[in-house]
């Protein structure tokens, strides 16, 4: 697969909450920081969180917006939008930076920004 392959089929586990092949994907011991502050070591902690948010929450939307790739790193601009298990919807904008060694995710960094976007200064 390619890395943009990859990358979609990563998003795509998510809205289908399937995470069958996640280890087609990461390297045994990649590192994921989730754009909220936590992160996880290795495969067996990636597929537990995996599992445990998919629990309560579903994806409902992560779209890529724009994609750009340098080497072995890949940029990634995209909404998400999911419904936790009140049933309350959420989405936000984000930015993944994703790391590839041997054709696998080895490090993959998620940044947000909420929505709306607010300019303070205007009238």
């Amino acid at each position: 697969m390619t890395k943009k392959e990859i990358l979609n089929t990563w998003f795509k586990m998510w809205i289908l909450n399937k995470p069958e092949g996640i280890e087609t994907l990461f390297n045994e011991d990649a590192i994921y920081f989730e754009s909220v502050g936590t992160h996880y070591v290795g495969m067996p902690e990636i597929k537990r969180w995996f599992q445990e948010w998919n629990k309560n929450n579903r994806v409902k939307n992560w779209d890529v917006i724009e994609y750009e790739e340098i080497g072995e790193h890949v940029y990634l601009e995209w909404y998400f939008k999911m419904q936790n298990k009140d049933g309350k919807v959420i989405d936000f904008n984000g930015i993944s930076k994703a790391e590839f060694v041997n054709g696998k995710i080895q490090e993959l960094r998620e940044f947000i920004s909420k929505i709306p976007n607010k300019d303070p200064f205007a009238n």
